[in-house]
């Protein structure tokens, strides 16, 4: 999950393929965000952790 810092606005991402590790494209509007990982089993949420405290993006 990116979560904009200020807006407060969620963009969730999954990564369905685990063959590779954990990967996925940010696809993100310019802001701030913090990212969020969240697992998951058959029961529902395991774990959640902020694994990016701060992050902005811009455009070049």
């Amino acid at each position: 999950i990116a979560k904009q810092r200020f807006r407060g606005n969620e963009f969730t991402f999954k990564d369905e393929d685990l063959t590779d590790g954990c990967f996925c494209d940010l696809d993100l509007p310019v802001g701030i965000y913090s990212i969020i990982a969240r697992q998951y089993d058959n029961g529902g949420l395991i774990d959640e952790r902020t694994i990016v405290p701060k992050m902005i993006v811009i455009l070049i």
